[in-house]
């Protein structure tokens, strides 16, 4: 049985408890940034952090709402001036710069999970 936090089911996944994934050492990079970023935002928020282990949140800790999601995602695309697409193109994409970078993993299905 999952957890529902503001709409949403959380699931502990089925067999190993984490899945590791590699990524590029500039992605490593950005992400460790954003971790730090993101402590500073939990100090900041004190008692109104509400910790779900997520590494994308609102500044509160609590999961960005879909809808917001997606209009970023498609204001991003505007600014950009790309070609609209679903995130879910977007995931083939980057799944495959990143094979084209040399980032191996066992199953390919595994590299953008979603």
């Amino acid at each position: 049985m999952g957890e529902a936090i503001g709409g949403l089911i959380f699931r502990q996944r089925k067999g190993k408890s984490r899945l590791t994934l590699q990524c590029p050492p500039a992605l490593l990079a950005l992400l460790k940034t954003h971790k730090k970023a993101q402590v500073a935002e939990r100090l900041k928020a004190g008692d109104q952090w509400m910790d779900h282990d997520l590494v994308f949140t609102t500044k509160q800790g609590s999961p960005i709402e879909r809808t917001k999601d997606w209009k970023q995602w498609k204001a991003i695309l505007r600014q950009a001036g790309v070609r609209d697409v679903r995130v879910h193109d977007a995931r083939h994409t980057a799944a495959t710069l990143l094979i084209e970078q040399g980032v191996q993993w066992c199953r390919r299905s595994w590299a953008i999970p979603g």
